[in-house]
């Protein structure tokens, strides 16, 4: 493995343990981890996600803080860890009760995960990626594509 995008390579799908969240006690297996991951970017780049945007995700142990940091890798976006707040980001991904706190620019879009949002204009993580095509097109892109850090982090190889 080079990149993240070789973590999900279809190749990779199978029975075996993948991902285990203690909080929760879910557990993913390569077939549902490639899958979900693909999911997701395609929801992404539903929602507005392409090389070079970012993605603002909550300091958070959960799966789909991780399923955000893939599918924002397999467009090429960076992924951004931290707390709420005023954030440049294209899309925020954080738990239900935290994702109000993210303020976005113009065209930004909140992503909530842990239950539905009682904001309508908030995308339901669950729902929304669940609802994605499982396969992911082709995309191709450079090993040295910046995946994610900290806010004001300077660039790291997506290796």
């Amino acid at each position: 493995m080079e990149t993240l995008g070789d973590l999900v390579a279809r190749e990779r799908r199978g029975d075996d343990p993948a991902l285990v969240a203690p909080r929760g006690n879910r557990a993913y297996d390569y077939h549902r981890f490639c899958t979900t991951a693909w999911k997701t970017g395609n929801f992404f780049r539903r929602v507005g996600v392409h090389e070079d945007a970012t993605v603002a995700v909550a300091d958070d142990p959960a799966p789909e803080a991780i399923f955000a940091l893939l599918g924002a890798a397999l467009l090429g976006a960076r992924t951004e860890f931290g707390e709420s707040g005023d954030r440049d980001a294209r899309v925020a991904v954080a738990p239900r009760d935290d994702i109000g706190g993210y303020h976005l620019p113009p065209g930004g879009q909140r992503v909530a995960y842990g239950g539905p949002p009682d904001d309508p204009a908030i995308h339901h993580f669950e729902r929304d990626v669940w609802s994605e095509n499982p396969a992911f097109p082709e995309t191709p892109l450079d090993p040295e594509t910046v995946a994610g850090g900290a806010p004001g982090d300077g660039p790291a190889p997506a290796q």
